[in-house]
C-alpha cells in the first residue's frame, strides 16, 4: 500500500514532536505509522535531546535503535561525567562504536577508580597505544602485573614492554620476564642481558639458553656455564666440581668444549675434567692432556692420565711419551706408553733409549 505525501507529512511531525520529548519507544511506533523505520539522524537528534535533558537511560535505549558513531560519543561522554562508567562502557559496545578519543577517555576514567578488571576489554575496542602504554605504566605502578600482562600483548611500545619484563625479572619469575621480552620488535640488548643474569643466578639451564637466543646465539658461551654451575652448586649445597658431574649432561657439546677451554686458562683443571668425559671434543681432550703436563705437579698429571684415557689423540699421547722420559719420569712415561694401540715400533724404542739416556 503506498503512503500518501499527506500522510507522510503527519508522521513526520508525529515523530519530530516525540523526539522532543525525547521518546524513544513511542518515536519508533510513530515512524512504523508512516511504514518506515527511524533514520540515523532521528536517532541521533533522540539521543542529543534525552542527553539534554539528563535523562541518560533513555538516550542509551534510543542509541539502540541505531545511533551513529558520533551520538554514541556524546552519549559515552555523558556517562562519563557522570561516573556512570558501566553505562558508558555499554554505551560504546554498540553497533556504531566509540571514537579512539573516546574509548581512551573511558579507560583513563575506569583507572582512575582503579577499576582494573575492565580495562583490557575496553583496550580491545580500539585505544591509542599511548593509552595502551599508559595503562600498562599504571598496573606496573599499582602492582596489578597480571592485568598489565595481558595490556601488554594488545601493542604496548617496546619500552614499556620492556619495563613490565625487568618488573617480573626482579620480583623473581624469569620465565614471564622471558614471554613479555619476546614481544613487540625486539627487547633491548640491556634488558636482555639482565634477563640472562636472571635466568643463571636462579640456576635455570633451559631458560638461559633462551634467553641468549634473544641475542641471536644459539649456545651459551664459557662464562655463562661457569656461572651456572657456582649458581647450581650454591642451589644444591654441593661444590662446583659435584654441580659440574651432575649437570654436564644439561650442556651442549659447544658449550662443554668452550667452558673446558676456560677453565684450562684458569688451570681448574679438576672442574674442566669433571665436564670433559664423553662429551668433549679431542681437540678440548687434548689440550686438557697437555695443560695438565706442563702445568706439572702429582694431581695434575694424574687428572691429564684420566683424560687421555677418554680419547686423547696418538699426537698428543706421543707427547705425553717423550714428554715424561725426557723429564726422566720413568714410571709416567711407562703409563703413557700403555695409551698407545699398538706399542712402540723399533725405531721409537731406540729414540725412547736416547731420551733415558739424556734424561
Amino acid at each position: 500500500m503506498k503512503i500518501s505525501t499527506e500522510r507522510k507529512e503527519a508522521v513526520n511531525s508525529l515523530v519530530e514532536a516525540y523526539i522532543d520529548k525525547g521518546w524513544p519507544e513511542a518515536t519508533q511506533e510513530a515512524a512504523k505509522l508512516g511504514e518506515r523505520d527511524l533514520t540515523i539522524k532521528e536517532i541521533d537528534s533522540l539521543v542529543e535531546v534525552c542527553i539534554k535533558k539528563g535523562d541518560l537511560n533513555t538516550g542509551l535505549r534510543a542509541a539502540q535503535l541505531g545511533a551513529s558513531q558520533k551520538a554514541i560519543d556524546s552519549l559515552a561522554r555523558a556517562y562519563i561525567k557522570k561516573g556512570d562508567l558501566s553505562q558508558a562502557f555499554t554505551t560504546i559496545q554498540l553497533d556504531a562504536g566509540a571514537s579512539q578519543e573516546v574509548i581512551d577517555s573511558l579507560v583513563r576514567a575506569y583507572i582512575e577508580k582503579e577499576k582494573f578488571s575492565r580495562v583490557c576489554t575496553i583496550l580491545k575496542l580500539g585505544a591509542s597505544q599511548e593509552t595502551i602504554d599508559f595503562s600498562v605504566e599504571v598496573c606496573i605502578n599499582k602492582g596489578q602485573f597480571d592485568i598489565g600482562q595481558d595490556i601488554v600483548k594488545l601493542g604496548a611500545s617496546q619500552k614499556v614492554i620492556d619495563s613490565l619484563a625487568r618488573v617480573y625479572i626482579q620480583r623473581g619469575w624469569p620465565e614471564t620476564g622471558y614471554e613479555i621480552a619476546q614481544l613487540g620488535v625486539g627487547a633491548s640488548q640491556e634488558l636482555i642481558s639482565f634477563l640472562i643474569k636472571a635466568c643463571i643466578n636462579k640456576g635455570k639451564i633451559n631458560l638461559t639458553r633462551k634467553a641468549v637466543r634473544l641475542q641471536g646465539r644459539d649456545h651459551l658461551n664459557a662464562e655463562e656455564v661457569d656461572s651456572l654451575i657456582k649458581a647450581l652448586s650454591k642451589k644444591d649445597l654441593i661444590g662446583n666440581i659435584e654441580a659440574a658431574e651432575k649437570y654436564k649432561k644439561d650442556f651442549t657439546p659447544k658449550e662443554i668444549d668452550s667452558v673446558v677451554e676456560f677453565y684450562i686458562t684458569q688451570e681448574r683443571f679438576n672442574i674442566a675434567y669433571e665436564m670433559a668425559p664423553k662429551d668433549a671434543s679431542q681437540e678440548t681432550i687434548d689440550s686438557l692432556v697437555k695443560a695438565c703436563v706442563k702445568k706439572g705437579y702429582k694431581e695434575n698429571i694424574d687428572i691429564a692420565f684420566k683424560v687421555a684415557n677418554l680419547g686423547a689423540s696418538q699426537e698428543t699421547i706421543d707427547f705425553l711419551i717423550k714428554t715424561f722420559f725426557k723429564k726422566g719420569q720413568v714410571n709416567n712415561g711407562q703409563e703413557a706408553v700403555r695409551l698407545r694401540e699398538k706399542g712402540l715400533t723399533v725405531e721409537e724404542i731406540y729414540s725412547l733409549a736416547d731420551l733415558v739416556r739424556q734424561g
